[in-house]
């Protein structure tokens, strides 16, 4: 017999997971109706891990019919019965080859599945029946297995701004500048600056540099001995020794060096430290990735 080409039965499983069994054999009968509602599109999954491992797409359309798109394998089709007002029956068959692509059967899934409350999730079981056609005998019905399903809803796109398209301000040492929405350069050494505005991008480098800024979209810090006092800052990056920061907010934040001090007076969503002897404040602190050896965190 040609060795068929399959996954381990609980993967397989993910790609045929809205197959439930049916109770004691009977198939309940009901009408189909468009407002059921088992109708739509549907990820599936056989365990809690499966979005790491591969995860299926299912629609389940009106007229009874079900469609299977898997992430590794055939697609499989299939039939659905309502059993009450959100439960279903449901059997899907997805075609099988040997290495030399040759057919040897179907793979078929059935199960019982309920639909929650709120039409947004399911869950239920099935069992799986493999080599059914095939040159050999099936391996009858394997399982039962669990399985959920999370609903696709249709959404709106999120409004992006548009990319910053404009040449970087590069202001002069101890000048007063407006970003005006432009992104701004500071790259004099020994030198002040102060920057006025919202200011969606703003990049420091070099050494023994001091910047008074307002609102800061994006900063990134590189270099050696370089102060920044903002207001909210959305970003920040520092790569350096010897760097502080003091803001009133800070979003995400990466610490790479040595010896930087950050002093936030409000929150801080997150913090990356891959370095050693960095010191961050802040009030909350969420969540924290510390790599290297004495690093401080917390309130200050």
């Amino acid at each position: 017999m040609r060795r068929m080409r399959s996954r381990s039965i609980v993967a397989m499983a993910s790609s045929v997971v809205l197959s439930l069994v049916v109770t004691g054999g009977a198939v309940a009968q009901g009408s189909m109706a468009d407002d059921h509602p088992l109708v739509g599109t549907w990820v599936v999954a056989t365990d809690a891990e499966a979005s790491s491992t591969g995860t299926d797409l299912y629609l389940v359309h009106a007229d009874g019919t079900v469609t299977d798109v898997t992430p590794d394998g055939p697609a499989g089709v299939g039939s659905w019965l309502p059993e009450g007002d959100r439960g279903a029956i449901v059997t899907i068959l997805s075609p099988q080859s040997d290495e030399d692509g040759v057919f040897t059967g179907h793979r078929i899934a059935r199960g019982g599945i309920e639909v929650a409350d709120d039409g947004a999730t399911f869950a239920g079981t099935f069992t799986v029946e493999l080599a059914v056609g095939a040159e050999g005998a099936s391996t009858g019905q394997l399982g039962p297995l669990e399985v959920t399903g999370r609903r696709v809803v249709a959404e709106a796109p999120a409004e992006v701004a548009p990319p910053t398209t404009a040449d970087p301000l590069t202001p002069a040492p101890r000048s007063r500048t407006d970003c005006a929405g432009q992104p701004v350069v500071l790259a004099h050494a020994r030198a002040d600056f102060w920057i006025t505005g919202d200011c969606p991008d703003v990049r420091v480098e070099g050494r023994s540099i001091d910047v008074y800024a307002e609102d800061i979209g994006t900063l990134l810090i590189v270099g050696d001995d370089i102060d920044v006092r903002a207001n909210a800052v959305g970003s920040a990056t520092l790569q350096g020794r010897g760097n502080d920061l003091v803001a009133r907010s800070v979003g995400e934040l990466v610490v790479l060096g040595t010896s930087n001090d950050v002093e936030v007076r409000g929150p801080i969503e997150s913090v990356v430290i891959d370095g050693s002897r960095n010191d961050v404040s802040g009030r909350p602190i969420g969540s924290v990735v510390s790599n290297g050896r004495f690093n401080d965190i917390g309130r200050r």
